[in-house]
C-alpha cells in the first residue's frame, strides 16, 4: 500500500509538472481573445496584423468550436495541457541552459570581476587620502551591508543555475565518494550526476523514505512556470502595443502594474526553482550519505 501511494504521489507531481504549466500557458493566451468584440474592429487591421488576426481566430475556435459538454471534451483538454506542458518544459531546459551560458559564465563573472577591483580600488584610495584602514570604519561596515545586499540581490534575478547543493555539504559528497571508492575498489566518477543517480537507484532498491523526488517535481514546475512568465511578458508587451486603441483606459492605467506582476512571478519563480534544485541535491545527498554509513550508525546506537 505504501509502494503505490508513493508511486500515485509521484505521478500526481510529475501530471502537475507538466498539466498545470500546459493549462496556465493555454489560459493566458487564450484569454485577451474573450476581451474584444472583434466585430467591432475593421477586417484590414485584423489581416494587416499576424498577432490580431491570432487571436481573433483563437476567439472563433474557443468562442464557437471548443465546449466542455461531456468526459471526451474534458479528456482531450487535459491530454492538450499536458502536450503543452511538455512542450514549455523542453524549451524552458533549452533557454535556461541559454541564460547560464549568457549569465552564469559569462555575464556575472565579468561583473564579479569589476566589483572586486573597484572595491579594491576604493580601499587603496581611501588608505592613501586618509592614511587610515576603511576596514576598521563604522562607515565601512554600513556600506559593505548594503552592498553585499544589492550584489546578492542582483546575482538571484540574473542567475540562472542553482547549486547542486548546499556547500556546507559538499564534506558528505567527498566521504561518501571515499566510502564508495573503499568499498568497491574502484574511482567512482567525481561528478554530481553519477553521485545523484547512485543516490536515487539506492533509495529506490532500499526503500528509503527521500524527498528528492517531489523536490525535483517542483523543480521542474517552478521552473516551467519562470519560463511561462517571461513568454507572457513578451505576450503581454505585444498585446498592449497592438491593442491599445481598443481597450478600455481603464486597462491601459493598470498595464504597468501588470507587467510588474508578471516580472514580480517570473523572479519568484526563478528563484525557487533554484532553490527546489539545492534542495533536491540536499536530499539526494544525505540519503546517500545515511546509506553508506548506516551500519557504523546502528553500532553507535548499540553502544
Amino acid at each position: 500500500m505504501g509502494d503505490f501511494l508513493a508511486k500515485f504521489e509521484n505521478f500526481i507531481f510529475d501530471i502537475l509538472g507538466l498539466a498545470l504549466p500546459g493549462l496556465i500557458l493555454l489560459v493566458f493566451i487564450v484569454f485577451p481573445a474573450y476581451l474584444f468584440d472583434f466585430d467591432s474592429i475593421y477586417c484590414p487591421e485584423i489581416k494587416s496584423s499576424g498577432f490580431i488576426s491570432s487571436l481573433y481566430y483563437l476567439s472563433i475556435l474557443f468562442k464557437d468550436e471548443i465546449k466542455f459538454d461531456n468526459m471526451n471534451h474534458i479528456v482531450l483538454f487535459i491530454l492538450a495541457c499536458y502536450m503543452i506542458g511538455h512542450v514549455v518544459k523542453v524549451l524552458s531546459i533549452i533557454l535556461y541552459e541559454l541564460m547560464v551560458a549568457l549569465f552564469d559564465k559569462g555575464i556575472n563573472i565579468v561583473f564579479n570581476n569589476i566589483y572586486y577591483r573597484v572595491r579594491y580600488e576604493f580601499y587603496m584610495d581611501w588608505w592613501f587620502v586618509t592614511g587610515r584602514n576603511f576596514r576598521t570604519t563604522i562607515f565601512y561596515i554600513i556600506i559593505k551591508n548594503f552592498i553585499r545586499f544589492i550584489k546578492n540581490t542582483i546575482k538571484k534575478i540574473f542567475s540562472f543555475k542553482g547549486e547542486k547543493y548546499d556547500l556546507n555539504n559538499e564534506i558528505m559528497n567527498k566521504k561518501s565518494i571515499e566510502i564508495i571508492n573503499r568499498k568497491l575498489n574502484m574511482s567512482f566518477p567525481r561528478n554530481w550526476y553519477s553521485t545523484y543517480k547512485l543516490s536515487v537507484i539506492i533509495s529506490n532498491q532500499e526503500n528509503l523514505k527521500s524527498l528528492a523526488g517531489n523536490y525535483l517535481s517542483k523543480y521542474n514546475l517552478y521552473r516551467s512556470l519562470s519560463f511561462i512568465n517571461l513568454v507572457i511578458f513578451v505576450y503581454a508587451c505585444l498585446f498592449f502595443s497592438y491593442f491599445s486603441p481598443y481597450l478600455d483606459k481603464g486597462i491601459l492605467n493598470i498595464k504597468n502594474y501588470i507587467y510588474t506582476i508578471i516580472l514580480v512571478l517570473w523572479f519568484v519563480f526563478n528563484y525557487k526553482y533554484k532553490r527546489y534544485w539545492t534542495l533536491c541535491g540536499n536530499e539526494s545527498l544525505v540519503s546517500l550519505f545515511y546509506f553508506l554509513n548506516k551500519e557504523k550508525l546502528k553500532a553507535n546506537e548499540i553502544q
